[in-house]
């Protein structure tokens, strides 16, 4: 909430229009709720990721010492 309040103020001291400035900030309020979410989505699948990643650069490296 702190961060919205501070992009109203911000865009307001930027634009001089409060209702622009009310609407970035809403925008920012929403923004920030949808990206947060997509981001721990894509934390989900990071371990498995890794996992696999793990498992091909083994298999590159057993295929080298061969």
């Amino acid at each position: 909430m702190f961060g919205t309040l501070v992009t109203f103020i911000g865009c307001y001291l930027f634009t001089g229009k409060i209702v622009l400035s009310a609407g970035v900030g809403v925008f920012d309020f929403f923004a920030k709720i949808i990206l947060f979410y997509l981001h721990e989505r894509a934390w989900v699948h990071v371990p498995s990721f890794i996992h696999k990643l793990d498992r091909s650069i083994r298999r590159v490296e057993k295929i080298e010492k061969s």
